[in-house]
């Protein structure tokens, strides 16, 4: 199967460790996605950089209230033909990302 490039933008609020496994689930997918951008409602809470994955991870922080704001910009820099939002609370069992990619194709878009 061929697939097409995906970003993910994944919103949190302090939550590292969701972030780590979220990043690691993410990494093991048959079809990883191109890029991640983090946004982070609560600047500085990350405690560091993750750990080297196969794709690009940037951050993003919320420096307004409204957390769209940083979503947007996510958006507008996302180079995949799709784009996975995520949030702290999903959990990235294997295949995620294939999965949305086969019910896209399936939706005829």
């Amino acid at each position: 199967n061929t697939w097409l490039p995906v970003s993910a933008s994944l919103v949190i609020s302090g939550r590292s460790q969701n972030l780590q496994n979220i990043l690691t689930n993410l990494a093991s997918e048959p079809c990883p996605p191109i890029e991640v951008f983090v946004v982070d409602e609560q600047e500085g809470v990350l405690g560091g950089e993750p750990r080297n994955f196969p794709f690009g991870v940037a951050f993003l922080s919320n420096d307004r209230e409204d957390p769209t704001d940083s979503t947007r910009r996510a958006l507008e820099s996302a180079t995949g033909d799709v784009v996975i939002f995520l949030s702290a609370e999903h959990v990235v069992e294997p295949g995620f990302v294939q999965a949305h990619l086969e019910a896209q194709k399936a939706a005829g878009e």
